[in-house]
């Protein structure tokens, strides 16, 4: 297999407090779409009534780590952290979220190398001919 690597791109830097901001959420989105080319989408998933984690995801593939949990969000007085966010972009991880300071990752991608794929051609069923495709 060939490898190649990608380096992340960061979408935006900020206060983890603007994820909780309308406006911010929207800008965001419209950011993301605008520097990836991907729709963003931010959720909030609660549980017994407190929020368990944010996440926030795009199109495509995403096999990066894109929650942040209760316990990175709040102080024990219930308080947002007063810390930055990191939103992270790659084609081949998706979104990936990191707080304090961070930097964008390079990336190895593995690629099949050509011809790997099987190119035997697949045999026709003779009892269905008739079929019109």
């Amino acid at each position: 297999m060939e490898t190649t690597t990608e380096t992340e791109k960061q979408v935006i830097k900020t206060q983890l407090k603007n994820i909780f901001i309308p406006s911010f959420i929207e800008l965001l989105c419209s950011l993301g779409y605008r520097e990836t080319g991907n729709k963003f989408s931010i959720s909030y998933h609660g549980s017994k009534g407190y929020l368990n984690n944010l996440s926030i995801e795009c199109e495509g593939i995403q096999k990066a780590n894109n929650k942040i949990l209760r316990d990175e969000i709040f102080t024990k007085k219930r308080s947002v952290r007063k810390t930055l966010i990191n939103i992270f972009h790659s084609e081949a991880e998706g979104i990936r979220l990191s707080l304090g300071k961070d930097e964008p990752r390079k990336i190895k991608i593995s690629q099949p190398e050509a011809g790997a794929f099987n190119k035997e051609p697949v045999p026709i069923d003779e009892e269905h001919d008739d079929l019109p495709f």
